[in-house]
């Protein structure tokens, strides 16, 4: 099924997946005002205008894989930023929405997901801060104590 050109209808979901779904729909509704006409809905005349149906068809085709570009480009700028743990979170479940809508192609999809495996493996073994690196003095605590 192609859903690359039908705007998300769902009840608002996450705010970051909202958010991809906003910026898409927006530009979804500019394209589908501006699109090139169907063939079976002009008249002869109106046809030889545009170079006959193969030609409109062609037409309809270019415009179709620039607004699938365009549409993806518009979903990914939205997406949050995988630079926290609950950034790459939010990443990984725009990327599985936009699996389902056919925003992503599935190498451009894969490459996503594996972008975010990396991210998380980066921010998942962040170490806390240790008294160490802290330059905590605990030794006046220790000499306040009574000696047994």
């Amino acid at each position: 099924m192609n859903l690359h050109r039908t705007p998300c209808r769902h009840k608002p979901l996450a705010p970051a997946i909202q958010r991809c779904c906003d910026a898409r729909n927006s530009l979804l509704r500019e394209l589908n005002a501006n699109q090139p006409p169907d063939p079976g809905q002009l008249d002869p005349a109106d046809l030889s205008r545009y170079g006959g149906v193969g030609a409109l068809n062609f037409l309809r085709s270019q415009y179709d894989e620039q607004a699938r570009e365009r549409t993806e480009a518009a979903y990914c700028f939205a997406m949050p930023d995988p630079s926290t743990r609950q950034g790459v979170k939010d990443f990984i479940a725009c990327i599985l929405h936009g699996m389902t809508l056919d925003v992503f192609s599935h190498h451009k999809a894969s490459m996503l997901l594996t972008g975010a495996r990396v991210a998380l493996a980066g921010v998942k073994y962040t170490p806390a801060p240790s008294k160490e690196k802290a330059n905590i003095d605990f030794s006046e605590e220790n000499e306040a104590q009574p000696t047994a």
